[in-house]
């Protein structure tokens, strides 16, 4: 709490809101079909998050399974932090979704465009069920946490480009900000 007014006594009026996010994703993948020891092991540690929402160390099984009673409370804080937040003026801009999914999704979902990329899948955002995903995604998160209409969309930033897009065009690239601009009506 003292961070958070420091922010506010600082000027910042927008900041990342990650905190919660993990049990957002579970939500999503469980309605998809997927077990729970398959999204918590896709999990890094909670040491390690920083590194899986960055997209680039999801899968690796880095100090995890994360534990639900972590991803609850989190999303519990979250709960708290957004009000808070929103009460001094500061905008949390939410996770929206980009594309990184559990690899055991494409057994599910034999004929998705899913690239392997260690124990993480890449999907490709012209696939129809990106959108889908995308859809439950902000549906979730919203219903959870409200919206202050910005989302961290940065998609596939491991040093390159997204495994699909090597060298086809790169028309996808605005398929992430279509489910935002359906499901949360407030235009930027």
């Amino acid at each position: 709490e003292q961070f958070i007014d420091w922010m506010a006594l600082s000027g910042i009026n927008l900041m990342l809101a990650m905190t919660g996010q993990e049990e957002v994703q579970y939500k999503v993948f469980r309605r998809l079909g997927l077990e729970d020891a398959d999204i918590r092991s896709w999990f890094n540690g909670p040491a390690l998050l920083t590194w899986s929402r960055g997209q680039n160390e999801y899968g690796s099984g880095l100090l995890g399974p994360l534990p639900r009673s972590w991803m609850k409370d989190q999303w519990d804080l979250q709960r708290i932090i957004l009000p808070r937040l929103r009460s001094l003026g500061i905008t949390g801009q939410l996770p929206g979704f980009q594309g990184n999914v559990p690899i055991q999704l494409k057994a599910l979902f034999n004929d998705t465009n899913i690239t392997a990329a260690g124990d993480t899948g890449w999907m490709d955002s012209l696939d129809p069920l990106f959108g889908k995903i995308a859809d439950m995604w902000m549906e979730t998160l919203i219903r959870d946490f409200g919206t202050d209409h910005w989302y961290q969309l940065d998609g596939y930033f491991d040093g390159g480009v997204a495994p699909w897009m090597n060298n086809q065009a790169r028309v996808g690239r605005s398929k992430p900000k279509q489910s935002v601009r359906r499901l949360d009506k407030v235009q930027r």
